[in-house]
């Protein structure tokens, strides 16, 4: 199950991909998408085949890396599209020591912040695995963050990756307490200007909200895209039937981002690292997603503990929000966090496409505009933008099946705009008639029994 992609410094060479006359270095040309990963790896499985804040203690850097620059004084076009990296460890409130790498932009700091939190491999970002594309990141995105001024931060939640914590917690509530301390020591940094917003999706969209519900000082604004807030009914059990593919395949997509972890710190001559991910894998073993959903496989005390959509009304930060219709991996349920939020903080897009579509160009230069004004503090009007988008008819190169790559050309044929969240509906009921003719009125032959659909009414 390797998902190498283009290299960071071979793409910024001769294999840019390029939307809008744009060159992006980065993009994954030969990946497959994640939802597409997780179920492949399942399907494997399954045939027998497998600083002075409070809660913060002084950084332990491993490695500082400067961009290179040519001889004469100008940036060198082959290097990442960082100025500097940082890596090492921070304790969390309670002394455990989390990971992380941040990737700082050109000019003086310090610089606004967008964090990455996740179980994968967010730690390690800008290492030796993510400039060959091993990675569960987004490098377009980081590139985009990195040209748009901001410092680019990646952390690992406790029990994965080369952080501290023992095993697998599924749900814990430390992925709360500990995003909040990791925002909170990130707006102490010398390198940082206090203002903090998180992005990305999945389970780094899982890891926003968590934060989020703790209401850290310094976080401005988050935008999850693709998230499970009940892991039973969103994932585990849809509408009470089992879903065995998606929690092994699950399992094996974090191993494999931890692998991924482990050849960085081999390359940085982290210890601790490898013995942190091999004490993770031994202690998981009956934490893991499958293990848990085959110990808890109906609704209980654990899985009652473990939602997070009962808490997601905590949340008070402005929120930008997208769903796939046709996500693959977590689904598109998302236990409908976005009807306990503020409206009026509120910004959502739904898309018909899959988990990846997070990826389209068009949604991350949205994304750009509302960090800006949220996190920088610009007057771009982003405020006078609609409340919901729905993108119809979203398409791009390659579609149905796109490679990872092609989705950054995603975009939608049309749009419909609504002022708030959610979008009023009304009912209208269609009669099938004799000859196979749809009406709303009532044939004076019924075929069959009314069917009914439901439509926006469109903008308020």
């Amino acid at each position: 199950m390797a998902h190498r992609g283009v290299s960071i410094d071979r793409a910024v060479n001769s294999s840019r991909a390029v939307n809008n006359g744009r060159a992006r270095p980065g993009a994954r040309a030969g990946r497959t998408t994640s939802a597409w990963a997780i179920l492949s790896a399942a399907a494997l499985l399954l045939a027998g085949c497998a600083g002075d804040d409070q809660n913060a203690s002084s950084t332990t850097t491993t490695e500082s890396t400067r961009a290179e620059s040519t001889t004469d004084g100008t940036r060198d076009p082959s290097a990442p599209p960082w100025a500097d990296r940082l890596t090492g460890y921070f304790e969390a409130d309670d002394g455990t020591e989390l990971h992380y790498s941040v990737l700082l932009p050109e000019g003086d700091g310090p610089h606004p912040v967008v964090m990455n939190y996740s179980g994968y491999d967010a730690g390690s970002i800008g290492g030796a695995s993510y400039l060959k594309g091993d990675t569960a990141m987004s490098p377009p995105l980081d590139t985009l963050l990195l040209e748009a001024g901001y410092a680019v931060l990646g952390v690992n939640m406790r029990g994965t990756g080369c952080s501290d914590g023992g095993g697998f917690d599924l749900f814990s509530p430390y992925w709360g307490t500990d995003g909040a301390d990791a925002i909170e020591w990130a707006a102490q940094q010398e390198w940082s200007d206090g203002s903090i917003g998180m992005a990305n999706w999945s389970y780094a969209g899982i890891g926003q909200l968590f934060a989020a519900v703790e209401q850290p000082e310094h976080l401005k604004a988050i935008v999850p895209g693709m998230v499970v807030t009940d892991p039973l009914r969103d994932v585990g059990s849809p509408g009470g039937v089992p879903n065995v593919l998606f929690p092994n395949g699950w399992w094996l997509f974090i191993q494999e981002n931890w692998e991924y972890a482990r050849a960085t710190a081999q390359d940085e001559g982290d210890q601790r690292c490898i013995e942190r991910i091999d004490e993770h894998l031994g202690l998981s073993e009956n934490t893991s997603p499958p293990a848990m959903q085959a110990q808890h496989p109906f609704h209980d005390e654990f899985n009652e503990s473990r939602l997070l959509w009962t808490r997601t009304d905590r949340i008070d930060v402005p929120v930008l929000s997208i769903e796939a219709w046709q996500d693959g991996a977590t689904g598109v349920r998302g236990g409908y966090y976005q009807d306990t939020l503020d409206p009026q903080r509120l910004w959502y897009v739904g898309t018909n496409g899959g988990h990846d579509i997070y990826e389209s160009r068009t949604w991350q230069e949205h994304l750009i505009r509302f960090l800006d004004h949220f996190v920088k503090g610009e007057d771009n009007g982003f405020d006078d933008e609609p409340h919901v988008q729905l993108w119809q008819d979203s398409t791009g190169p390659g579609a149905p099946l796109p490679q990872y790559a092609q989705l950054t050309e995603a975009e939608p044929g049309w749009v419909i705009p609504v002022d708030r969240f959610a979008p009023e509906v009304e009912a209208t009921t269609l009669w099938l008639g004799p000859d196979g003719s749809w009406a709303t009125h009532r044939p004076a032959t019924v075929a069959t029994r009314p069917a009914t659909r439901s439509r926006s009414r469109g903008p308020r």
